[in-house]
């Protein structure tokens, strides 16, 4: 856990392996709480460093794996640890794919995948991660957990977090009144 796929090499004070979301919440509050930083890594193919730290690195491959095919094939939900290759082996038998197509499709994850909106080179922007992405259980700073899949999401984020709501309703806003915004570039 001391390298990804990167020429970074940074010993971690401690590896933390949690099993759910409400860990996840509970280390990012008690982080916050005293001011340590944490760095989340799933399948460590990062060429950059971005799954490296000196601190506390959280893994989200090992307890984080499970994958259940929808919809006849044309949905997935799917944990972060789980490998592309994984959801597309599933997925062959309805002939279907997940849209991001890096080239460590092997050894990548889907939480790692979404957290840098990776797409491979074939699927340039038309099929990346946001694009193919429909909704995420979120676990933020302060160890709430939101599923925007869930009816309730919009009001409990509202009651739980009034400041991110209000931001994200100006982000909103801001967009749909930018025309030039809204457009896609081809």
């Amino acid at each position: 856990m001391a390298h990804d796929a990167s020429h970074y090499l940074l010993t971690p004070e401690a590896v933390v392996t949690p099993t759910g979301a409400d860990q996840v919440g509970a280390l990012l509050r008690a982080s916050s709480a005293h001011r340590l930083s944490l760095t989340f890594r799933s399948g460590g193919t990062s060429l950059s460093g971005q799954s490296s730290t000196g601190h506390i690195l959280v893994d989200t491959r090992r307890n984080f794996r499970e994958l259940e095919v929808l919809d006849d094939g044309n949905k997935v939900r799917v944990q972060p640890g789980v490998t592309v290759r994984q959801v597309n082996a599933r997925l062959a038998a309805y002939r279907r794919k997940v849209g991001p197509d890096p080239a460590s499709e092997a050894a990548c994850t889907v939480g790692g995948v979404v957290a840098n909106n990776s797409s491979g080179m074939a699927c340039g922007t038309a099929n990346n991660t946001y694009s193919t992405l429909e909704s995420l259980v979120l676990v933020l700073p302060s160890g709430t957990v939101i599923d925007t899949d869930a009816s309730d999401a919009d009001s409990k984020l509202r009651q739980l977090e009034p400041e991110i709501h209000d931001g994200l309703l100006r982000l909103r806003d801001r967009v749909r009144g930018n025309a030039e915004s809204q457009r896609i570039h081809q």
